[in-house]
């Protein structure tokens, strides 16, 4: 199982990276990267909070 911060850390990289290349693809730098790394900021935090509240139960 990962850890909360791996979980965190690879949600935003993932999803900035997926951002940056649809955005290289499109030529509409630096719009889709900038959604996916909000939307992976979020995403991660979310799945931050609820890994650490499992483990609290």
């Amino acid at each position: 199982m990962m850890s909360a911060v791996h979980t965190l850390f690879l949600t935003i990289i993932i999803l900035s990276y997926l951002g940056y290349y649809l955005d290289k693809k499109m030529n509409t730098f630096p719009i889709v990267f900038l959604l996916s790394l909000i939307f992976g900021l979020f995403l991660g935090f979310y799945q931050l909070i609820r890994i650490t509240n499992m483990k609290k139960k």
